[in-house]
């Protein structure tokens, strides 16, 4: 069995949505809060793999026409419903990748991003993701 913080918390919340997602692998219904949460992750996931591999920091505007992208195609996917305010979370998404990306531009690129691991541990195994790793003058820092 694979251990997760992920599967670990949503069994602590809720067994029965364990069971239905890890076990039963029954599909999650889509949610606009979960949509925009993934949209938002992969403008910055984009953001720091580009400034890994170019050394510059990326244009945050370029950043955020990532993430407009991202959202068209997830409102492509799935239809929002009219009272979810589509346009509210698209503004929001906007107004928090301009703030972190102009923050984040006046650091160090990350070492890694998106880091996969899977550490066994008996018959299972601990699996996760880390974001990112960064050098500060204090040593590692994860993400």
């Amino acid at each position: 069995m694979k251990i997760s913080a992920t599967r670990l918390q949503t069994y602590l919340d809720c067994p029965r949505k364990y069971r239905y997602l890890y076990v039963e692998c029954l599909p999650r219904p889509f949610s606009p809060p979960l949509a925009f949460g993934g949209a938002i992750h992969t403008a910055i996931q984009t953001f720091e793999q580009e400034w890994m591999s170019n050394g510059i920091p990326p244009d945050v505007e370029a950043a955020v026409q990532g993430f407009r992208r991202e959202w068209a195609t997830l409102m492509e996917q799935e239809a929002f419903p009219a009272s979810t305010g589509e346009e509210n979370y698209f503004a929001l998404g906007a107004l928090i990748l301009q703030s972190y990306l102009s923050d984040r531009r006046r650091g160090l690129p990350p070492l890694v991003a998106e880091f996969a691991f899977e550490i066994p541990f008996g018959e299972h195994s601990l699996t996760g993701v880390i974001d990112r790793i960064d050098e500060s003058e204090a040593g590692l820092v994860l993400v």
